[in-house]
């Protein structure tokens, strides 16, 4: 019998529609930041804009408190809801973002979805997404060859890429 599909998606700009939010948070960024920056997330938008290595830890929390304010609540997008109750009955859901998960769990308690998505990886750890996928899928028992990525960024088809490579890898 062949293994459930995990599903392994993004939340900003897959699952929400948070662009304007988080680039309320990010006014220094400029308006084409997303065409020529590959690395989606808070420590690659902190090298991005010059802030020394020594401080971009403190850079990536201050984004993240900025996003703990009730001002900052992204909605899903229309028809996610349903999307996410029909793959949660095929395998396990999970979401990774550099998001906080407390926003993300805000979002889909706010949809009545609390319970559909199994995992949370959220942008506290400072690790790429491809990084992070072994972990999350093992935690799951679940063969890449089951396995499905959704992402809106370049870096996120990098990150899909680059484990599948090594998963090649390593059966080489």
């Amino acid at each position: 019998m062949p293994s459930q599909t995990m599903f392994v998606l993004d939340f900003d700009g897959v699952l929400a529609d948070s662009s304007a939010l988080c680039l309320d948070l990010l006014r220094r960024v400029p308006d084409d930041l997303w065409d020529r920056l590959d690395d989606i997330s808070f420590p690659a938008m902190a090298r991005y804009l010059g802030v020394p290595a020594a401080q971009q830890g403190r850079y990536v929390q201050r984004t993240f408190e900025r996003m703990a304010d009730a001002a900052y609540r992204p909605a899903l997008f229309d028809g996610v809801d349903g999307v996410l109750r029909v793959l949660a009955q095929e395998g396990p859901v999970a979401i990774l973002s550099a998001s906080p998960a407390a926003v993300i769990e805000t979002a889909l308690d706010c949809a009545g979805l609390s319970g559909s998505v199994a995992a949370i990886r959220d942008g506290r750890d400072p690790t790429s997404k491809a990084a992070k996928l072994p972990s999350l899928l093992d935690q799951f028992g679940a063969s890449p060859n089951h396995a499905v990525m959704v992402g809106d960024a370049v870096s996120d088809i990098r990150a899909g890429q680059a484990f599948v490579h090594n998963v090649v890898k390593a059966l080489v």
